[in-house]
């Protein structure tokens, strides 16, 4: 007599494989869905499609993009764009936001200027001033700010927001003013810290994180 084969049969398992893969299927819609929410994508063109493009943002790594055209589907942020074709080079900045597309279109050719803060658009320091530093010290964090970021065209200060940190009137600690702005489209915290007339520490934070962005000190003005 012939022993008998185990024979297994695909009948019985064909619903629960059909449930398995319609579960993964939905598993990955969601993830997709959950991406596309939470990143926003950018178009970088330029005008020769042998021009290399660099993506980068402050205190990241440069990554290469592409060429000519590139599609990219990035985190929320503000970007700094560079494009190299021929020994020329220009740059832009562009602003990713969430479930949005951003195209940016850059130039065969671009005005070069020496980076500088009298380039930067600075709003709001005179009530920084009218809160207890001097002129001297304003100068002085408009340099830190342009140390930050040079490519800077707007840096605001909101008014309301500036306010002097606690000091008992016969302590030795550092005064203390904090306050919140753009650059560019950007949001920061700042703080300054300063013992004397000249001298300065701007401090930056991310508002949403309060990871420090920025943490340095001047020892004398700038003109």
């Amino acid at each position: 007599m012939n022993p008998k084969t185990n024979v297994i049969t695909a009948g019985p398992l064909t619903p629960i494989v059909a449930v398995v893969l319609l579960g993964l299927t939905a598993f990955l819609v969601v993830t997709s869905l959950q991406l596309r929410s939470r990143t926003g994508t950018l178009t970088i063109i330029t005008p020769a499609t042998t021009t290399a493009i660099s993506i980068s943002q402050i205190d990241k790594t440069v990554a290469l993009a592409g060429t000519g055209t590139a599609n990219i589907r990035l985190v929320p942020g503000k970007y700094q764009i560079t494009a190299s074709n021929d020994g020329t080079r220009v740059t832009g900045q562009a602003t990713v936001s969430s479930g949005k597309h951003t195209t940016l279109k850059l130039p065969a050719h671009q005005k070069s200027l020496i980076p500088s803060p009298d380039n930067i658009n600075f709003t709001g320091m005179e009530t920084v001033i009218a809160n207890g530093i001097t002129t001297d010290q304003a100068a002085s964090t408009r340099w830190l700010f342009f140390k930050y970021w040079q490519n800077a065209q707007n840096i605001r200060i909101s008014p309301s927001t500036v306010a002097p940190g606690p000091r008992h009137p016969d302590s030795n600690d550092p005064f203390i003013l904090t306050f919140s702005g753009l650059i560019d489209d950007t949001p920061y915290n700042a703080k300054l810290t300063y013992t004397d007339l000249v001298n300065v520490e701007l401090t930056l934070t991310n508002p949403q994180t309060g990871v420090v962005l920025f943490d340095q000190a001047t020892t004398k003005s700038t003109d």
